[in-house]
This record gives structure tokens, sequence and C-alpha cells, in this order.
């Protein structure tokens, strides 16, 4: 299935994020204001890392969002946290398969003009070629988000799956996963961010859970 959700869409597919590895809003709003800080401090204008839409940094990220790129190791059972990335409204909606699934259902009962302009984004992102029969169209997309919802159903059921970095080691709090995004240094650009500090080991601060709410 997965290789199937990569062929109809090479570079922008939903995010299958398992439940057991939901992350909070309260610490991915902290790693967006750590990233914004930084990036700022470069003053570069980035894009989106899919549709590359630009955003000048000084404009207060008025579209461009943070977010946390994940990947599932199948035969390893697991679950890489690969990077973060910039991204616009469009690509962070189509990314977000459980949100965009919902915006579905409640666009039919109202104008449906706002789903139909991120099917076609998605289509524009992915190279599809449009003057397809749109009822082919249509199937290709309804199939890219169902196999992916059926991945995501497999994966929050499989107890084995480990969250780990893309290098393989085991993250096991808040705090490793903000450590990651912030000395990554592939924000579209590949920009060099500045070398964060190591932890002092007897820094006794409680770790967060990643379903720490608010």
């Amino acid at each position: 299935m997965n290789q199937r959700v990569k062929k109809i869409a090479p570079k922008l597919s939903p995010l299958i994020i398992p439940k057991q590895f939901t992350i909070s809003e309260k610490i991915k709003d902290e790693i967006f204001e750590k990233i914004k800080t930084k990036s700022k401090k470069s003053k570069t204008n980035f894009k989106c890392f899919y549709c590359e839409k630009k955003e000048n940094i000084e404009e207060e990220f008025n579209e461009l969002k943070i977010q946390l790129i994940f990947e599932i190791d199948w035969k390893k059972s697991q679950y890489k946290f690969i990077e973060p990335r910039f991204v616009c409204e469009k690509c962070s909606q189509l990314l977000d398969l459980n949100g965009f699934i919902l915006r579905s259902f409640s666009s039919l009962e109202r104008n449906s003009t706002e789903i139909e302009n991120l099917i076609e984004h998605f289509f524009q992102v992915n190279s599809i070629d449009q003057n397809l029969n749109q009822n082919d169209l249509l199937t290709l997309f309804q199939e890219c988000y169902s196999l992916s919802f059926s991945l995501f159903i497999l994966s929050s059921a499989n107890p084995s799956l480990i969250f780990v970095s893309k290098e393989g080691e085991k993250i096991e709090n808040s705090e490793k996963l903000i450590e990651l995004s912030l000395n990554n240094e592939n924000l579209n650009e590949k920009k060099e961010f500045e070398t964060k500090k190591k932890v002092n080991p007897k820094n006794k601060r409680r770790k967060r859970n990643f379903n720490q709410k608010k």
C-alpha cells in the first residue's frame, strides 16, 4: 500500500501519524517558535518545501508553517522523524490526513470550492496531468487518501512500532524531538542553523510526554 501511495503522489502525500505518536499542539508550537526565532536571525527568504511558494522571513511567517515530517519503516517497525519543513497553507492541509477527511465531509454541507482547490493543488504539486479524464483523476486522489488512512489504522494498531530519529536513535521525550528539530540542516534552503548547546546530564527537569496537553 505504501508503495502505491508513493507512486500516485511521489512528492506530496498525506502524513501517516499513528495514534500512539500524536504530538501535542503545545510541543509543536514550541518547536515552531524556536525555529522561527532562529530563522529570523538569518533574514532569509524561505519557500514551501513542496510547491515552492516563497515567503519572506521578515513578514512574520504570514502563510508558511512548520511541519514535522515522519516516515514509517515497516520492515524495522520504526516511526522515523525525518525533519521539520516549511509548508504553505494548502500543502499543510493536504499533509493532514485526518483533518482533510473531516474537511471533506463538512464541505458536503456547504460550498466545496475549498476542497476542489486543494485537490487541484495536489495534482499540480505531484505533476499529475490534469487533462486526464476527471473521473480517473478523482479516483487516483481518493485511492491515495484511502490507502493512507488504511496505513494509519495499521500503524496505530502496531504495538512494536518505536519512535526514532532518521539515524535510528530512539526518541523518548519531547526535549529530544525539539533538539533534533533545531539542529536540522535541511529546512528547504539547507541553511545551517546554530548548533544547539548540549543538555547538562545533571539537569533533572521533568521530561514531557508527547501527548501532553496545554
